[in-house]
């Protein structure tokens, strides 16, 4: 395992130690990887090391299993509206509960040189991929609504792109923000991604958020009737659920019961933008 991986040692927990209380999120088991085509003797015969010497990537704790369990932090209540670098926002004025909606244009991260020197392309994980993936990676099933991580070690641990990138962003047709994961080492790994995704959807929605959301949501449905944005006493039915008001949901309910991750796929915006999948 590559060096660069940010590590930690392995601690003796108990079980509530390591999910904080959380719902742990359930992936089968991968089994043992082996190279890709485009991982050329970086995962041969991977080696799992003894327990005592079990490394982390940053921000997951874990027991002594073949899986790491690790409760993500919790990210519900922001310090501050998140609109900035890799989550642009539409401009509704001063008052976001005007009923007139402004159009509001498709979120596109601005476009940046390469991030590698001569790199103008790159191999997306076989494991995040969306659609047909080798044998070995198609029972990857993360489910963003959980709060905590059971996944095989050692695809945690790997690059989430050949060759490893510092950052990646991801975005949706179903929501008007965009998601940059950064690496938490030298490149970024498996873990990092999810993680970031994971934060990303668990923010609290603001009246700015949510009226921002709606304008593109009745965008797409063709049902301008619907678009006000209203106040915080507005409600919002999410499929499955009970009707939640705008200001206790998360990025998450948007998704109207979609949260489950299906993969990335090649977006039109080079090779560190990549649209999310989920079903």
């Amino acid at each position: 395992m590559p060096s660069s991986v940010p590590t930690a040692m392995l601690s003796n927990m108990s079980s509530t130690d390591v999910l904080g209380g959380h719902t742990s999120l359930r992936l089968r088991d991968l089994g043992t990887t082996t190279a890709g085509p485009c991982t050329p003797g970086l995962l041969s015969q991977p080696t799992r090391p003894p327990a005592s010497q079990l490394l982390f990537p940053l921000g997951l704790r874990g027991e002594t299993s073949t899986y790491i369990s690790g409760a993500l932090a919790d990210v519900s209540h922001p310090t501050s509206n998140t609109c900035g670098p890799g989550y642009p926002c539409c401009d509704f004025g001063a008052n976001p509960s005007s009923p007139q909606v402004p159009p509001c244009a498709r979120v596109r991260p601005v476009d940046l040189p390469a991030q590698i020197t001569g790199i103008t392309s790159v191999t997306l994980n076989p494991a995040l991929r969306f659609g047909s993936k080798p044998p070995e990676y198609t029972v990857l099933d993360v489910d963003f609504a959980q709060a905590a991580v059971n996944v095989n070690y050692h695809l945690l641990a790997e690059p989430a792109t050949f060759p490893g990138l510092p950052s990646l962003t991801v975005i949706s047709h179903r929501l008007p923000w965009a998601i940059t994961a950064h690496a938490s080492g030298r490149y970024l790994t498996v873990a990092d991604l999810l993680d970031a995704i994971r934060k990303a959807l668990w923010i609290r929605v603001t009246e700015e958020d949510y009226a921002e959301w709606l304008a593109q949501h009745c965008a797409d449905q063709a049902k301008p009737q619907h678009c006000q944005p209203g106040n915080s006493s507005d409600v919002l039915p999410v499929k499955g659920q009970k009707r939640k008001r705008a200001h206790q949901l998360m990025r998450l309910d948007l998704l109207e019961g979609k949260h489950r991750f299906a993969g990335l796929s090649e977006g039109t915006m080079g090779c560190d933008v990549w649209m999310l999948n989920i079903t």
